[in-house]
């Protein structure tokens, strides 16, 4: 049977995967990354809102895998128009999101970005009980 398209495609992009995967492990040896984000819920006509996302001070904002910027992302539910203010923003201490009037019955956002943490020490081992 020859491979078709679709299965040399298929090897092809999880060759890519794994290598992206590897490359962000090697990066991340003696580091922890996580996920920092806040939340607006907002209701029909309510005005503007705004949050902020926390930077630990142990931590950095991770660059995008392949791209020169920040690892972040705004997920919207409803009818709302959603940014990081980029005048308030500068990425190492202030994060800023802000979303602009709700036009549904209810809308929220959720304003997340990849960190990088330095680990104070090396993660817990399981131990074994001696029977």
């Amino acid at each position: 049977m020859r491979p078709t398209p679709l299965i040399i495609m298929l090897c092809i992009s999880m060759s890519f995967l794994t290598d992206q995967a590897g490359s962000l492990r090697d990066e991340a040896v003696g580091q922890t990354r996580t996920e920092t984000n806040c939340n607006i819920g907002m209701l029909k006509d309510q005005t503007s809102s705004r949050c902020q996302i926390p930077i630990p001070s142990d931590c950095t904002v991770v660059k995008r895998p392949g791209f020169n910027q920040p690892w972040a992302d705004i997920s919207k539910g409803g009818t709302i128009n959603c940014r990081f203010e980029e005048q308030e923003t500068d990425w190492e201490t202030t994060i800023v999101g802000t979303c602009d009037t709700c036009t549904s019955d209810q809308c929220s956002a959720r304003f997340s970005v990849m960190l990088k943490c330095v680990s104070p020490q090396p993660p817990p081992t399981m131990q074994q009980r001696a029977h």
